[in-house]
C-alpha cells in the first residue's frame, strides 16, 4: 500500500545549511529582512526603517539557483533560517 504525504506527516524543519535544503520545498515564505536608514532633512535625525522583501514563496522547489541565492542572503545575514519540507 502506497502512503501519501500530507501536511500531517511531512518532514518539516528549520535550517541554515544549504546542503539540507537542496531538492526540498519551502515550507513557509522566505523573506529578506534588513534595515534602511534615512536622514530627515528638517531635523537632521536619522530614521531607521525595517524592510522585508519576499525572496521565495511557500511550496517553491529548492533547486541550484535557489541555493545560490540563499547562500548569498545567509552569508549577508539578511536570512537567518529557512523552513523546508
Amino acid at each position: 500500500m502506497e502512503t501519501t504525504n500530507t501536511k500531517y506527516n511531512e518532514d518539516k524543519y528549520l535550517t541554515s545549511d544549504p546542503e539540507l535544503m537542496y531538492n526540498r520545498y519551502f515550507a513557509d515564505n522566505v523573506y529578506r529582512e534588513y534595515d534602511e536608514s534615512f536622514c530627515d532633512e528638517d531635523t537632521g535625525e536619522v530614521i531607521t526603517v525595517q524592510r522585508r522583501e519576499l525572496l521565495f514563496e511557500r511550496g517553491a522547489h529548492i533547486n541550484g539557483d535557489a541555493i545560490a541565492k540563499l547562500r548569498f542572503y545567509l552569508s549577508s545575514g539578511d536570512v537567518k533560517e529557512v523552513a523546508v519540507s
